[in-house]
Parts: structure tokens; sequence; C-alpha cells
């Protein structure tokens, strides 16, 4: 167990608390800390001051605990005594101890406490917890300007002034929204410990699902005229992953994933499986459609150039590729292609419309299958709960005349003929 220097000899001036500890083999180490003894801006005389001088005295001897845990090591594997169970439970009790009602812990402090435990209690991935840390960064240096020392100093105002700065800048409404989404999170914690409603002034912007164009025909013929130059020997994937996207209206993210499984035949006719990671509830469901001519010849060809496995994802090399790194070929080819992305600013709207890029694909292929009134319209059934919805829905997989139907309305969607085999359309 470690312990704090005696504030006695050579140590009686020092300013902040030094700790002391025991490695793996026993040996004694200092550990230095930056907690002030002196609680600053208190004298032995002020009210408080001794309980300010006891809390500082317990987080120097949690913190030096913590460096002795990490540092002693089990020598036959290498791995730390406490396990990371331990110190999960350590900070979350910590967190909550933060963010407990009344307290007085600086917003810093309190903000980074709400951070942790909202990251680990929803188990958010990499990606959005980047996006809630920027997030956080952004209102921690608003605060800081405003002078805030502890969470009741915090106001309505800073939490406008951070979403204001963000919807002057070049993020897209949706981007904007989900950062409301958090901060009202963030709201609600600062509400419970000081009874303060600082988030009760942000609202969401208002979005269009029509806003980013599709692409004309003629366009997504020169996209595939121009694929070859750009993607090279991996030109068979990125077609096919073209064209799934713009048959099935998958997202890219799901487009990119696709498995031996979620292909089948039935006789002449191929079904893919359309996915959705977007809603939980598309997920729970399986989506079977009718492939498009021209996506079944591609998708034919490549499952008999390999012989895939269940499991085995069909787009391997894409598969491994980040959604942003895809995105980022897409954006080289469409300037190789010379295809004009239409970038507009409407007068009523506080940014520009979204460029034409890689989700331009989905909207397409949205465009499209209403044109050949093949979209799954469920108008009619909008007031019936969701166990209604799925029995009165027939599946094209045990129904070959509903089957049928939906083949000819799929092929009525215009037809992108890419020979397989070669490198530019026919």
């Amino acid at each position: 167990m470690a312990s704090l220097r005696s504030l006695t000899g050579k140590y009686k001036n020092r300013k902040t608390y030094l700790g002391r500890g025991r490695d793996g083999d026993g040996k004694a180490f200092d550990i230095a800390t930056d907690i002030p003894i002196e609680p600053p801006g208190l004298t032995p005389e002020d009210p408080g001051y001794a309980d300010a001088k006891k809390e500082f005295e317990r987080q120097a001897l949690e913190h030096v605990n913590d460096v002795e845990a990490r540092t002693r090591t089990n020598k036959a594997n290498g791995s730390s005594k406490m396990t990371e169970e331990e110190f999960e439970a350590r900070a979350k009790f910590r967190a909550k101890k933060v963010l407990g009602q009344n307290t007085k812990a600086s917003f810093a402090a309190f903000i980074i406490a709400w951070l942790w435990e909202h990251v680990i209690r929803n188990r958010v991935d990499y990606t959005k917890t980047l996006a809630v840390c920027r997030l956080v960064r952004g209102l921690l240096a608003i605060t800081k300007d405003a002078g805030c020392k502890t969470i009741h100093d915090v106001r309505q105002i800073h939490f406008d002034l951070l979403i204001l700065r963000m919807q002057m800048a070049s993020y897209a409404p949706s981007v904007v929204n989900n950062s409301v989404d958090y901060l009202k999170n963030l709201g609600r914690s600062i509400e419970r410990a000081t009874g303060n409603n600082v988030t009760s002034g942000l609202a969401k912007e208002a979005t269009d699902y029509d806003e980013r164009m599709p692409f004309t025909f003629a366009e997504v013929m020169q996209i595939f005229t121009t694929l070859p130059a750009v993607v090279g020997d991996k030109v068979r994937e990125w077609t096919t992953f073209l064209l799934v996207m713009l048959y099935t209206e998958m997202r890219p993210v799901d487009a990119k994933d696709i498995k031996r499984e979620h292909i089948i035949f039935q006789g002449e006719i191929g079904l893919i499986q359309v996915k959705s990671s977007k809603t939980a509830a598309f997920r729970r469901k399986e989506k079977w459609m009718p492939m498009h001519r021209s996506l079944q010849k591609h998708v034919r060809a490549l499952l008999d150039a390999h012989s895939f496995k269940s499991g085995d994802f069909l787009l391997k090399h894409l598969h491994h590729m980040d959604e942003k790194s895809i995105s980022n070929k897409f954006t080289e080819l469409l300037g190789v292609a010379d295809v004009d992305q239409l970038r507009n600013k409407p007068e009523d709207r506080i940014k520009e419309f979204s460029k034409k890029a890689l989700y331009s694909m989905k909207h397409t292929s949205c465009a499209w299958l209403d044109a050949a009134g093949a979209r799954d319209e469920e108008d009619e059934h909008d007031d019936s709960t969701p166990e209604a919805r799925e029995h009165y829905r027939h599946s094209v997989v045990d129904d070959p005349h509903l089957l049928a139907l939906m083949r000819r309305k799929v092929n009525l969607m215009p037809a992108v003929e890419v020979p397989v085999g070669t490198n530019s359309p026919a």
C-alpha cells in the first residue's frame, strides 16, 4: 500500500504531495503528484480549510495508490496485478462521487467524469467517443474563457454558443443535432447536481432528407467508366460494391460488409438480404429483395470465381477499409470523372446543401426505386403496430408470385451495363 511522504525534513517546503510506493520487487520509489498541500485561496483561519485540506490529502493518496498498482507487474506474464475490472470499478465510484448532488467540483472535473461514465456505461464505440471528446473540448474552452470555476457557474449561454459556432462552421445538420443530444445528456447531469437547466434553449436544426442530390444516369456511367483508372486491380470489388448501393439503397458501411449467406438464388432469380445499420428495428428483421439483372450478373461472376463459405465477406478488400477511406477514394474518383458536385447554399439555410459524394449513390438508388415503383412503402400501415406490419408483409422468399412481381419492378430501374471482367462499361 502506498503512502504520502511526511512533510518534514527535506520535504517540509513542498507545495504538492509526494507519495512513496513499492514496485513488484519491493523496491521503494517516489510518486510525484500535482495536488497542492495547501488549499488554494484559503488560510487556516477560514471556514472549510480543514475539510479542503483533508480532501486534497485523500485525492493524493488515491493517486499514489493507483500509480503503485500500475507499476506492480507479474514478471511471468507482464500483466498488472490490478485487473481492468478493478480499475473500472474504482473509476466508476469516483465518477459517481463527482457527479453527485450538490457537488462542488470544477466544471472540468465534472465534465470529464461525465464523459467517462457516459462512454463506459453505454459502451460507446471509439469514433463516437472521439466526437464527444471534441465536443467536450469546445465546451471547456468556452467555459474557461467565461471564468467558470465550478458547475454552478455554467449557464445556458455557454451551451448555446457552442452549438452556434458549430452551425456557423462547416458542420452538417445531422452532426449538430447529434451534438445537441450529447449536450442535453450532459445538461441533465448538471441539473441533477445544481438544479439549473442549462440546456433548455438547445434545439435541433431542421434537416432535409433530400438535401443531397442524386447522380444523373450519365454521371453514373461516367463514374463506372473512370473506376478502373482510380482503383486499379480492385475494380471488380468496387464495381460490385457500387452496384449493391445503387440497386438496394444500402449505405456504404452495410454494402461493403455483405457476406455469402446474404445472397441466395431461387432458380435464375438472385436475392440479396438488405441490411441497415442505422435503426435497431431494421437490424432485427430480414428483408430480402430480388437483385437487378446488372447487379446479379456481377454477383454471380464473383461467386463463380471464388469459393466463398458461410460467413465470408464477398468484398474482402473493402471490408477491411473504414468508411472514411472508402469515401475519400470515391471523392477522388469524382474528381477524375469530372462530376460536378454541386454544393449550393440557398438563402434560407444556415449552410449549403451537401455536395455529391459516396452517399449520393444511396440517394440515386432511392430516386430510381421510387421511379420504378419498387420502394418498400408503408404509408397505409403507419398506424399499425410493428408486429402487425411484420405479419401483414409477405416475404418474397416464400411467395414466388410476389418475387416475380418485385423482380419485374426492380428491373425497371436503369441498367448500368458494366461487362464482367473488363475495365470499362460497354
